[in-house]
């Protein structure tokens, strides 16, 4: 945005609205509150409408889901799924779908906690240029991570550690 803050417009793949997710331009931290109007949107169109208005966007990054985000000294990166496919249909009608693109979305930071050294900020280069496509998989609707036994609504808040790469990049909005 103008103000330096960072608006993620994201459109899941099997939704028909769109969300506006603000990355905090002073810690880092997702903030969304689930509200019509001021961060879901019946398309995508409307949400940058919406954005412009208000004066808080200036370039928009296309996205149908939000894998991760995290704050590294002076900067926060969002991690974008920009493509997806759907790789399997789950015997219960649950969709599990692949990243085919993906984008690291940088968002400087106005007070930095810490300040990174050169070794720090190489680590977090070389985070962000790990290849994420057609290696990493979700489900927007089941918890992939468990067997179908243990899969229940419950499960989605606190998955299996084991099959869960991203756990501290995708911590909760």
């Amino acid at each position: 945005s103008d103000r330096g803050e960072l608006h993620l417009v994201l459109s899941p793949a099997r939704s028909v609205d769109t969300h506006v997710i603000r990355v905090c331009s002073t810690t880092g931290a997702l903030e969304y509150g689930h509200a019509p109007g001021l961060d879901v949107f019946p398309s995508q169109s409307a949400a940058v409408a919406h954005l412009r208005r208000r004066g808080v966007c200036k370039t928009v990054t296309e996205g149908c889901a939000l894998l991760g985000c995290a704050a590294f000294g002076d900067c926060a990166l969002a991690l974008i799924a920009k493509k997806v496919r759907t790789a399997v249909v789950l015997p219960n009608g649950h969709e599990v779908l692949t990243v085919t693109e993906a984008q690291w979305v940088r968002c400087a930071l106005r007070n930095p906690a810490a300040v990174l050294t050169r070794e720090e900020r190489a680590n977090v280069q070389a985070l962000a240029d790990i290849p994420l496509e057609n290696l990493y998989f979700y489900c927007d609707t089941f918890d992939v991570t468990r067997s179908f036994a243990h899969a229940t609504d419950e499960s989605i808040a606190s998955p299996d550690g084991e099959w869960v790469w991203n756990e501290w990049l995708a911590s909760p909005v």
